[in-house]
């Protein structure tokens, strides 16, 4: 009797993991292989690709019908053709499988993949790569705007808003950008600079302010230049998340990626939440979102209606330059230079002044800008009052050293020096895309204003403590709590609770 040959077919990813699940339940290799119809060697295969395979499947879903592991062989090509594709449809250009392919085609061209081929398979592969892109009409309404976009707003949308959800579930974002290393005597030096219509200070970064109407505060997001600040060399956890772009601004791309991961942290909470944000390119509409509602406020009107610009950004930079006015009394007092600022210290500091904002500040930014259910403002401690601190250290840097501090410099001056740099954008030509594919710290000097201070960006990262420096601030800590009649206990518990830590670390890099 002549031999039948099997015919073998090609499992999914999905299928592949179900196979792995009922090894690890105690069937038989000779078993699992029978019952998916596969020889015990691609079975043995499976079983060496786990991690692979488990990791594709978490980020591709169950309802992906991918059969490979790979990725595809041109990523740059497709890169380039996804921050294209994301800054199109920002501008509502409509955009097909057609004409994709065809730009597709060109960015291989431009970057040497001579290769490359735009087929059909491709693009459905891309597509599923690319998060489930899907081509729809673009309806003209979505962006019609008319004289009565505000009024609008305040009678129907946000008391819809108000109606279909809890205030700790209405959130907004908005960008801001801060001359991280700006000294309160340099500040003429970049008062005098220009920013807008492309020309940003080199000292710039743009940060993200995003809170809830009860005052809840997600963690800040940070956007510079360089891909890998020497700063950051031996570093191995951040004070938040850094991402780079040539311009230090927000793109379409970093939006989505960033509301993508707020997504899946609001699903992990079980939370439907509205998201609030400014209408501009730089915050497209994206597809798949499953616990966020993206709400885009009438084009500009955000200095009425976003509650981060009624006074939570401003806070935010107070405390901060707080912070840098202070290390300026420091170095006075020590007769030392004045500090060089990295942008991984920028990052500790901002982190810092964020966490300072307090609940009651953001809650009455929100009610200023008219999402509350009480008109009633909540009095903020005398305790949280940035703006009166900054002038007092200012007032203390003067008189310490005339010259540190600008003659006619004041609280509001200091923290208003950048209110009007740019901080979103996206890369408008093909050269720029295809610059930043291939070199990620590349800039672009006809949109830069040079800088004389931005020598101080390349500082190296703090150095690393001793065990005997860790010792000394335990135990300053734990004497520091000896004096405080209020919180020494949580002071005392929260230092050991620091100290052990740190000897868990240490222990496990000696392992």
């Amino acid at each position: 009797m002549p031999l039948v040959k099997r015919k073998l077919t090609n499992k999914s990813i999905i299928e592949k993991c179900k196979a792995l699940k009922d090894l690890e339940t105690g069937m038989s290799n000779k078993e699992v292989a029978k019952k998916y119809g596969v020889p015990k060697n691609a079975l043995s295969t499976w079983v060496k690709n786990k991690t692979k395979l488990l990791t594709s499947l978490e980020k591709n879903g169950t309802k992906s019908k991918r059969k490979k592991l790979h990725s595809g062989n041109f990523k740059n090509i497709e890169k380039a053709i996804y921050t294209w594709f994301v800054a199109k449809i920002s501008q509502q250009v409509p955009i097909d499988g057609t004409i994709l392919k065809e730009k597709a085609l060109k960015f291989a061209e431009a970057l040497g993949e001579l290769d490359f081929k735009a087929s059909d398979c491709w693009f459905h592969n891309w597509k599923e790569r690319s998060n489930g892109i899907s081509f729809k009409i673009i309806s003209g309404e979505s962006v019609a705007v008319t004289n009565n976009m505000t009024a609008s707003w305040n009678e129907t949308t946000l008391p819809t808003l108000l109606l279909n959800y809890k205030l700790e579930n209405i959130f907004n974002a908005d960008e801001f950008g801060l001359f991280y290393q700006c000294l309160p005597n340099k500040t003429y030096h970049l008062s005098r600079e220009k920013s807008f219509k492309g020309k940003n200070s080199k000292v710039r970064l743009t940060g993200i302010a995003a809170g809830s109407a009860t005052g809840e505060k997600l963690p800040m997001f940070v956007i510079r230049k360089s891909k890998n600040p020497w700063c950051f060399k031996h570093i191995k956890q951040l004070p938040c998340t850094y991402k780079n772009q040539l311009k230090s601004w927000m793109t379409g791309g970093l939006f989505t990626e960033w509301v993508m991961k707020l997504d899946s942290f609001f699903r992990a909470q079980d939370r439907k939440v509205e998201f609030l944000v400014d209408n501009c390119s730089a915050h497209p509409h994206i597809e798949g979102l499953s616990n966020i509602n993206l709400i885009f406020f009438p084009p500009n009107t955000t200095s009425v209606l976003q509650p981060m610009d009624q006074g939570v950004i401003r806070s935010l930079k107070a405390h901060y330059c707080h912070k840098i006015v202070h290390l300026c009394i420091k170095a006075v007092d020590n007769n030392e230079p004045m500090p060089k600022i990295s942008i991984l210290e920028a990052m500790k500091d901002l982190v810092s002044s964020w966490n300072a904002v307090s609940k009651e500040t953001v809650i009455n930014c929100f009610k200023k800008a008219g999402i509350s259910k009480t008109n009633k403002s909540i009095e903020e401690a005398d305790d949280d009052h940035p703006f009166k601190f900054l002038t007092e250290e200012l007032n203390r840097l003067r008189e310490l050293d005339p010259r540190a501090v600008q003659e006619d410099l004041s609280a509001e001056s200091y923290i208003g020096l950048d209110c009007n740099v740019v901080t979103t954008g996206s890369l408008a030509t093909d050269a720029e895309i295809i610059a930043q594919i291939l070199d990620p710290n590349f800039e672009n000097d006809d949109n830069e204003v040079k800088d004389s201070v931005d020598e101080a960006i390349d500082v190296e990262a703090p150095p690393r403590p001793s065990d005997i420096q860790l010792e000394i601030a335990f135990e300053t800590i734990q004497n520091a709590s000896l004096y405080s009649s209020k919180y020494g206990n949580e002071i005392q518990s929260l230092a050991q609770k620091l100290e052990d830590l740190m000897k868990m670390e240490k222990m496990d890099n000696l392992k």
